[in-house]
């Protein structure tokens, strides 16, 4: 007969054995020790000066003393000694200054898994229906497993939301994700009701958009940005008044580009002029070009803005140029003041271009 059970290895009473109560009273501590089993720490290297009657621990690694050389042994201190046991494979002990379950893996201990599939999981708090997981904490940590981490919000369909809510007391200020499309956006409220666009990523071209704008330098409405766009437009021939260049009957348009940055706008453009002699003019004019790509500024004027440049290049005859200056009128139109050098200038085959920049509200 064996003299411990296989298990928990309980002494069993011999046959004809003295004193049998020993081995008895032995074998209900154990049981006291190892049933319902628990422990104090797992972190304590030396034995306790003052241990309780049936105090428990696990024995760290580097544990000293009458520990030493017994890691991840059950220290139970049983009538003025210390009993060591060595557990065996799925021992469960819960861990009191952890609050943890642990058990054993056969050569270490370790967390007792949770269970693959659970309808809710609290984290120092109670998950609830709506919120089937809950974590209150200082910090959460998702830590990679191999080369990678990666942490997925699905949601159901494009019209649905996939985002992360950032609250203040349990009101929303800011939401950041798939809102309500598969543009990537932010968007940010002042009382958790109403909400601005901030940001947005087009999915399908990557464009970024600040519907609002954004401030450069500044706080102040001056340092907001609104816009920024470019393009192409086409130039129109208004009136021209006095000199040669009256008996023009259009243009025709080799180029125009615009930029607007915010509310100045800047335009470049080339054109040729139908309907004139072959010959020279010499007399000036003034030459009014319609259709610009925004509207300019009022500021009360008839010409409220300045900045017009230009030159008529001439591929034939002996002057080369005549110089163009001018402005932007508060109606919308561009207006060319046309000074030439001399008798040969700005023929029918002649190029203007043109350089202006004004003010807009749009």
């Amino acid at each position: 007969m064996p003299d411990t059970s296989p298990r928990l290895q309980l002494p069993f009473v011999q046959p004809a054995q003295a004193q049998k109560h020993v081995t008895v009273n032995e074998g209900l501590a154990r049981l006291d020790a190892l049933v319902q089993a628990t422990v104090i720490s797992r972190a304590l290297n030396t034995p306790p000066v003052a241990p309780q009657e049936g105090g428990s621990f696990i024995v760290p690694a580097g544990a000293t003393g009458l520990w030493a050389g017994y890691q991840d042994a059950l220290a139970i201190y049983h009538q003025g000694t210390w009993e060591m046991i060595t557990p065996g494979q799925g021992w469960m002990i819960y861990v009191q200054d952890e609050d943890q379950l642990l058990r054993y893996l056969g050569s270490t201990w370790g967390l007792l898994p949770l269970s693959q599939s659970t309808a809710m999981l609290g984290i120092n708090g109670t998950a609830d229906t709506t919120n089937r997981f809950l974590c209150q904490s200082e910090g959460v940590v998702f830590n990679h497993a191999g080369s990678h981490q990666r942490t997925t919000i699905n949601k159901a369909a494009a019209g649905d939301d996939a985002s992360h809510n950032y609250q203040t007391g349990f009101s929303s200020r800011a939401l950041v994700g798939l809102l309500g499309s598969d543009d990537y956006k932010i968007k940010v409220s002042d009382d958790g009701n109403t909400f601005t666009d901030a940001l947005s990523v087009d999915r399908t071209s990557g464009q970024v958009y600040l519907p609002q704008g954004v401030r450069l330098g500044g706080v102040a409405a001056q340092n907001t940005l609104q816009s920024y766009e470019t393009g192409v437009w086409t130039p129109s021939l208004g009136t021209i008044a006095a000199g040669d260049l009256a008996v023009a009957t259009g243009l025709t348009v080799a180029y125009a580009y615009y930029v607007k940055v915010g509310a100045l706008v800047t335009v470049n453009f080339g054109f040729n002029l139908a309907g004139l002699a072959s010959s020279g003019f010499t007399q000036k004019s003034t030459m009014q070009i319609t259709n610009l790509p925004f509207n300019s500024r009022d500021d009360g004027g008839s010409v409220d803005q300045g900045g017009v440049t230009g030159f008529v290049y001439q591929s034939i005859g002996s002057a080369k140029a005549s110089m163009l200056g001018g402005g932007v009128a508060s109606v919308g139109s561009l207006y060319l003041f046309v000074f030439h050098t001399g008798v040969g200038e700005a023929r029918m085959t002649d190029r203007f271009h043109v350089s202006a920049t004004y003010m807009t509200d749009e």
